[in-house]
């Protein structure tokens, strides 16, 4: 079930990159799909996702464990809003 999702999260990828780059060639051999559940912070609540979610690819980009929890959320959430209001356009 969770490798369908992530083949319709990667088509949507290659299908959005195509739009934005007219004539541009999406690589799917670029991609490692990973269905791991193992290890992966799970959120306890239904309504922190979008801070799981951004930390998770932040700490994935940056090549670090994914070491926080539930109890980290607040933090996080701090922390998502002041890389917002420091970001600077150039």
């Amino acid at each position: 079930m969770h490798s369908q999702k992530l083949d319709g999260i990667l088509q949507y990828l290659e299908e959005r990159y195509e739009y934005e780059n007219p004539g541009g060639i999406f690589n799917k051999e670029e991609w490692n799909i990973i269905d791991e559940k193992n290890g992966v912070p799970q959120q306890e609540n239904r309504y922190d996702c979008g801070v799981f979610a951004c930390f998770i690819s932040d700490f994935v980009c940056r090549g670090l464990q994914l070491h926080f929890s539930q109890t980290h959320i607040e933090k996080a959430r701090d922390i998502i809003a002041q890389e917002i209001l420091s970001f600077r356009y150039n």
